[in-house]
């Protein structure tokens, strides 16, 4: 019996640590993506021109009254196009953001909320370590809550006349992506499974149970 069991321990631990091992390697391998899916980003508002302020035309962004940076003639806000146009040719969100009163504005995304909508007037507040990280003129790599959802992001300055910071550029893909979920879904342990659940105990992949059951709340535990 003490045999059995030792050998039942040690097979759950070689499961768990070769699907940990397949998280260390996707997790790796999108952020070599990341870093390139940034620079094509960079590269495309880069033919543009550098972003520039018409001081004299303001718009309303959310709950903010902001002057249009533009790129070229075309207000970014107004251009869907780029941010769309790199979320179809390498799957990542992306999104243009505005440095407006200490805060990284969304002014053109490809992000959803939940409700479908862009998540245009949306921002970064000053406190966050991805902000801190973009005003020192560094880019940020690693994960991040976007709107409503942790992501594997990077972000990179955006620099205006006279190497000035005037915003950010953002690229992202959710961490629990689908590829994600059918790893951990598929890989069975017998009759047992994977699943995976937040920092408040809230379930995030499971065969049966969602974020409205808390693991914390279950009997036994």
């Amino acid at each position: 019996t003490n045999g059995l069991f030792q050998l039942g321990e040690e097979a759950l631990e070689t499961v768990h640590e070769s699907m940990m091992n397949s998280l260390r390697a996707f997790d790796h391998q999108v952020k070599n993506k990341l870093k390139s899916d940034i620079t094509i980003l960079h590269h495309e508002l880069n033919q543009y021109g550098s972003p520039y302020f018409d001081n004299e035309s303001t718009t309303k962004v959310g709950d903010f009254t902001i002057p249009k940076m533009m790129l070229g003639d075309d207000w970014i806000g107004a251009n869907t196009s780029l941010v769309d146009g790199i979320t179809e040719d390498t799957g990542a969100t992306a999104t243009v953001f505005q440095l407006v009163d200490n805060k990284l504005l969304r002014i053109s995304t490809s992000v959803k909320k939940k409700n479908g909508e862009r998540a245009t007037g949306t921002f970064i507040a000053s406190d966050s370590p991805v902000y801190q990280t973009i005003m020192r003129g560094e880019t940020y790599l690693g994960k991040a809550f976007v709107v409503d959802d942790w992501y594997l992001t990077a972000y990179a300055p955006l620099y205006g006349s006279g190497k000035k910071i005037v915003g950010a550029m953002y690229v992202g893909i959710t961490m629990l992506n689908t590829e994600i979920r059918t790893l951990i879904n598929d890989t069975k342990m017998g009759p047992g499974y994977f699943y995976v659940y937040g920092e408040k105990g809230e379930f995030l992949v499971h065969p049966s149970l969602d974020a409205a059951t808390s693991i914390y709340e279950l009997p036994g535990i």
